[in-house]
């Protein structure tokens, strides 16, 4: 019998029905070959419904079988379909009905909602939803463990400061809770807008590592402004230590070795260089002294001053130096390098009255990109850590939030300064480091410094014979603001043969010479001066008269003037506060010196 035939004896409106149906509709024989297929099962199978029969469909489809299955929609886009396959009779044989329905949108739906989720329940942020009087309605892992620090659960009540925040933030229909703590750790919530009186959703975000990294960036725009003022401070004390060395040496070249105020004036020569070694370290801490750096290892650098260190922290405490010396070069001054040992070995004396135990150790090390993520001034990469632990009394978090502040020290008055720390935290910086602190009351104190490691092969360093100041005949301008400075240098200049015209700063010194030419040979100039600056001043002289020789002065360095563009690098450059010998010697130096 014609399948055909068959159908069209049925009735004539369920043929329609079949035929126009969305449904696809494959009838199987026992065999598993296609009796009957609609335009639909052809359009699912990718087949025109005449060229499915007579052959099996490709697909097993089982009695009693409900499954989904891949299939092609109309217009050629990929899709699923649900398979129903149900027994029936084909004439007097038995068939199989296989229906396929469309539910391609159904299945999207389905993996959206999966999709949220599985973002609902694997992300690391806790997602509430709470009802309008505080009760916890449903929360994912992230949610459950912040309840929990709250004392709550699912089904629960949130804390009362934190329902009234919530009610706060709600009353706008959107807002942002910030400060909720829990466990120790800051969140900040985001509520969603919803209808009066609905329930109100929660998405958080644990905070505390931003919040901490801030609380780093505050530290240390607050120490960068505190080291711009102690650079300052530094520039003026220096001209007032040039002032009060100077004359002293001048005093003491003048007296016998056996006249009876030599002694007072000693001590004048010997406070003017302890100020002056102070404003080192106030120009350390703000990363504006003037480092030679060089290749160095830093375990060789401990080793040397291991023998120093046993003297400085006494018999009471046992040093014990890990130091590996061969771990990989770090491009830093080695004195500055020995100057961090030695004001953290003292501080380390310090927090142990009683006695304890003091270890330096150096290892190579790796600051990956999650650390670097969590500290604002670290670069990742490989470095090499320098740890300086000891067993003292340990400090408690106010005094870790103030450490490395200049002046701030817990110590009584007159036994100590308060700039130790700071200093190390200024080298520290200045060589490209990290320092970080961990210590608790009574457990000690472990300072780690990381620098980065370099490839450049470690460098020797040099000494240098000492020269003697000689005498001079040349002719010298020197432009100095500071009267006392300024007379100060023109006797000595004289003394030693040079012909000296002084003038207080550079607009007078332009006029003199635009009066009357240039009869120097060489312009000694403050860099910073009123009404015009000393490298303006020489930029001028120079251009027109090219041979010229220029030492510029400064209470700065040359690496600060130069970083701020004051000064080029590597100009000629006097720092103060200077000996007088030491001005000589580097006056002859830039005379001898070929080219300006």
């Amino acid at each position: 019998m014609n399948p055909a035939d068959a159908v069209n004896g049925h009735h004539a409106a369920y043929r329609d029905l079949v035929e126009s149906s969305s449904d696809g509709i494959l009838i199987l024989d026992a065999e598993g070959v296609v009796r009957y297929a609609n335009g639909a099962a052809g359009v699912f199978l990718g087949r025109a419904g005449s060229e499915l029969l007579g052959r099996p469909p490709g697909i097993h489809f089982a009695a009693g079988r409900s499954e989904d299955l891949r299939v092609m929609r109309p217009g050629g886009e990929p899709g699923y379909a649900e398979i129903r396959v149900t027994e029936a009779q084909w004439g007097e044989q038995p068939a199989r009905v296989v229906t396929l329905h469309d539910i391609t949108e159904r299945r999207r739906a389905e993996e959206r909602v999966g999709y949220l989720a599985r973002l609902f329940e694997e992300n690391p942020n806790p997602a509430l939803r709470v009802s309008p009087g505080g009760a916890v309605l449903c929360a994912n892992p992230a949610g459950e463990t912040l309840l929990a620090a709250w004392g709550t659960q699912v089904g629960g009540r949130l804390p009362e400061e934190v329902r009234r925040a919530i009610g706060e933030s709600a009353a706008g229909k959107t807002g942002r809770l910030v400060d909720v703590e829990a466990g120790g750790r800051a969140y900040s919530f985001v509520v969603t807008p919803r209808p009066a009186g609905g329930d109100i959703n929660l998405y958080g975000q644990d905070m505390t590592e931003r919040r901490r990294l801030e609380e780093q960036l505050r530290q240390a725009h607050k120490l960068d402004a505190i080291g711009r003022l102690a650079g300052g401070m530094a520039h003026d004390f220096n001209n007032i230590l040039t002032v009060i060395g100077g004359y002293a040496d001048l005093l003491l070249h003048a007296m016998s070795p056996d006249d009876s105020g030599r002694p007072h004036v000693e001590q004048i020569r010997k406070a003017a260089a302890r100020g002056g070694a102070l404003t080192r370290q106030l120009l350390a801490f703000g990363r504006r002294q003037d480092l030679q750096p060089r290749a160095i290892r830093i375990g060789r650098v401990v080793a040397d001053l291991a023998p120093m260190l046993r003297r400085l922290i006494g018999e009471d405490v046992e040093l014990v130096v890990a130091a590996a010396p061969e771990t990989g070069p770090v491009v830093a001054d080695p004195g500055q390098i020995r100057q961090v040992l030695l004001n953290l070995a003292a501080n380390a004396r310090d927090a142990m009255p009683r006695g304890g135990r003091l270890v330096i150790e150096t290892a190579d090390a790796v600051l990956d990109a999650a650390y670097a993520r969590g500290h604002a001034d670290v670069k990742p990469g490989p470095h090499v850590r320098l740890a300086v632990s000891d067993t003292g009394c340990g400090m408690g978090q106010e005094t870790l939030a103030r450490l490395f502040v200049p002046f701030f020290t817990t110590k009584q008055p007159g036994q100590g300064t308060g700039l130790g720390l700071s200093i190390v935290y200024g080298i520290v910086r200045q060589s490209g480091g990290h320092i970080a602190v961990y210590s608790e009351p009574g457990q000690g104190t472990t300072f780690k410094i990381y620098l980065p490691r370099t490839a450049r092969p470690v460098e020797e360093s040099a000494v240098l014979p000492a020269v003697e100041p000689r005498r001079g005949s040349e002719s010298i301008m020197l432009v100095e603001d500071e009267k006392e400075i300024r007379d100060l240098l023109v006797r000595t200049l004289e003394e030693h043969g040079y012909r000296v015209v002084a003038h207080p700063d550079g607009m007078d010194a332009l006029a003199r010479v635009e009066a009357e030419g240039l009869r120097a040979d060489l312009l000694i100039t403050d860099v910073v001066l009123p009404r015009m600056g000393g490298r303006e001043l020489a930029g001028r002289l120079t251009r027109a008269h090219p041979a010229l020789k220029v030492l510029f002065m400064s209470g700065y360095t040359d690496t600060a003037l130069a970083q701020h563009g004051i000064l080029e690098e590597n100009a000629p450059l006097l720092m103060k506060p200077f000996a007088l010998d030491d001005m000589l010697q580097k006056v002859r130096c830039v005379l001898d010196t070929n080219g300006s």
